[in-house]
């Protein structure tokens, strides 16, 4: 193959210690070789967005494309004869840095070229059929799609397939969203995580201990509504309760929410114990309305879905006759999850946001390329409090950079997750699952581990 062409194509090594043992990544990545063995002394790597990502500390794209990386196969060895702007490198970077690089990008055949997107959706589709999963799944690295899955029914009558364009509901997943409301009118000077909830609820007995940031971090140590709901007439209720009517429009059980709220008692000293609870980001979404003088429905809409280009992201009211909204399909329990509760305010603000795939790839992009907010309140958004460090603003945060959070509402049950320093996103929603249990199917297989599972396919193949 001619010089010329080769340059073309962008040729390059990423190697640990200056040089990698062939056998070794033969071994670990059977796959990894395709075509003849004997590349007649040329190679090529390509997913150039891998070798981006690795070197853009050090040395732009545009430089490196300019150098053939021209490799031979020497013994047992890959050896880099024609590459000095990459030994130069090389040379630059610590001993430190230089273990933490690795093997990640594959090696491949200039004359055999196979597209690496085929072996990631190979692998998904076999582990997705092997999970009996019933919902939507998609995986994408800096916005280009590595693979995706749409099976099962969009309701128990199998009348309609999922797709990718699906829509679901994301259940908790909503409370990052909502978080990013607040840091949106912190940003416009309208408020700050400071300010302490009697700035907002005057009369509230605790109003003076507890702050906003108490409540996106889930150690505010308010009592969670949610776990003393009783539906009127169906059981007795006891003088602690929170009693509802299904028949209650979603104003009227929101002021009986906060009325009960106004009377409990704490179940911790604000700031001193992680709890997770959705009456922390009920009230969230209040302070929303309060702060903007707009239904908090219409700030999400107008002010986080719009400007992101989310244009088939809502709530349950926009979406629930549109014939791509997926209904909740009852596994373990019959009858399915109660309706009702979707449209009666009871998810306000911490699990009430219906989405799709595609625009959920969107969201996970924001969490880290600053489309919405900025680089100073995403920082804070994802930054843990006192009592739990690894969780943020309504979004876990692990020791990597990766961020997750989970959603459940009846049967549906999603997961959200991105690394951003990799650009990788994964979401994966269903509307079967195992309810009450957390499961994506009756083998008790969980979202997170389903997401897990998934990951290390599309990281690792």
């Amino acid at each position: 193959m001619k010089a010329k062409t080769i340059i073309s194509i962008l040729l390059a090594a990423i190697l640990i210690l200056g040089v990698f043992p062939i056998s070794a990544a033969a071994e670990n990545h059977p796959d990894i070789l395709r075509g003849d063995t004997d590349l007649d002394g040329e190679i090529a790597i390509i997913d150039v967005t891998l070798i981006q990502r690795h070197l853009a500390e050090f040395i732009t794209l545009d430089e490196l494309s300019q150098t053939a990386a021209h490799c031979d196969f020497r013994s047992d060895e890959l050896d880099i004869t024609d590459a000095a702007m990459i030994q130069r490198w090389l040379a630059d970077i610590s001993d430190k840095k230089r273990d933490n690089v690795g093997l990640t990008a594959l090696i491949w055949d200039v004359d055999h070229y196979i597209p690496i997107e085929e072996d990631y959706q190979r692998a998904l589709d076999a582990y997705v059929e092997e999970c009996d999963f019933n919902g939507v799944l998609y995986v994408t690295r800096n916005g280009h799609v590595l693979c995706q899955s749409a099976s099962g029914k969009l309701d128990s009558d199998g009348s309609g397939d999922i797709t990718v364009d699906s829509l679901f509901q994301v259940g908790s997943i909503t409370k990052q969203m909502c978080a990013s409301a607040i840091m949106l009118l912190k940003e416009q000077g309208k408020l700050d995580t400071s300010d302490t909830l009697d700035k907002y609820y005057p009369n509230y007995k605790y109003g003076s201990d507890i702050t906003l940031r108490d409540l996106l971090t889930m150690q505010s140590g308010i009592r969670s509504f949610t776990d003393y709901i009783v539906i009127e007439g169906e059981g007795d209720a006891e003088a602690s309760d929170l009693v509802l009517n299904v028949d209650s429009t979603a104003s009227e059980n929101k002021d009986i929410i906060k009325g009960w709220l106004a009377t409990q008692e704490l179940d911790s000293t604000p700031g001193t114990k992680f709890y997770y609870n959705n009456s922390n980001f009920f009230i969230l979404a209040d302070i929303v309305e309060m702060v903007s003088c707009m239904p908090y429905q219409d700030f999400m809409k107008q002010n986080v879905f719009a400007p992101l280009g989310m244009d088939n992201t809502g709530f349950y009211e926009d979406f629930y006759n549109d014939p791509r909204y997926a209904q909740t399909i009852a596994t373990a329990i019959d009858p399915a999850f109660p309706l009702w509760m979707l449209t009666a305010g009871i998810t306000f603000g911490c699990g009430d946001v219906v989405s799709c795939a595609k625009d959920m790839d969107i969201w996970l992009n924001s969490l880290y390329d600053c489309s919405l907010l900025t680089k100073e309140s995403i920082k804070e958004m994802t930054t843990g409090g006192d009592a739990n460090p690894n969780y943020g603003y309504g979004i876990s945060r692990y020791n990597d950079g990766s961020l997750m959070h989970t959603g459940s509402v009846g049967t549906y049950l999603s997961i959200a997750f991105t690394d951003p320093g990799y650009g990788y996103n994964l979401f994966i929603a269903t509307n079967q699952s195992a309810f009450p249990a957390p499961y994506i199917n009756d083998d008790e297989v969980s979202i997170e581990e389903f997401a897990y599972n998934i990951e290390d396919y599309t990281f690792e193949l």
